[in-house]
């Protein structure tokens, strides 16, 4: 009885070491997951830390462009109106040059008319010149006759 006791004793002792063994290789199983789990957690934090300061960075670039981009919006929007009153200024002045020459235009042709007034008027002026002459001829001549007719009965 003794031995079978013994035996079963011997049999619990040789699974008691078997259990510890196998407890002791999952501690350390345990162990080395740990680590490598604590060593995979600082990965991800270093890797959450970077894309943290990489969305960081990102959003800063985003907000400087943004700034960017309003500013230039802002000069075009300036140039556009510089331009537009550039613009809106030679509109003026060239309508303003268009009337000058259209009274120009106006003062020409009425010069135009008054030279052929003037012309008219000369030529009217000349022909009365002549038919006066032709008269004062005719008046001399019949002068000239009644002396001669007077001389001639005297």
């Amino acid at each position: 009885y003794q031995r079978r006791v013994h035996g079963k004793l011997a049999k619990l002792e040789e699974k008691k070491n078997e259990i510890e063994n196998k407890n002791l290789q999952l501690n350390l199983s345990i162990e080395d997951s740990n680590r490598k789990n604590l060593f995979l957690q600082r990965e991800f934090d270093s890797l959450q830390e970077q894309i943290s300061r990489s969305s960081h960075l990102r959003q800063v670039e985003i907000k400087v462009l943004k700034e960017e981009i309003s500013r230039l919006q802002e000069e075009k929007a300036e140039e556009r109106a510089q331009a537009q009153l550039q613009l809106a200024s030679m509109s003026n002045s060239l309508e303003s040059e268009k009337r000058s020459l259209r009274k120009a235009m106006q003062r020409y042709q009425r010069l135009e008319e008054n030279i052929k007034q003037v012309e008219t008027n000369r030529l009217e002026f000349q022909n009365r010149l002549w038919q006066n002459e032709l008269l004062l001829e005719e008046a001399r001549g019949q002068t000239l006759k009644r002396i001669y007719s007077q001389n001639i009965n005297n």
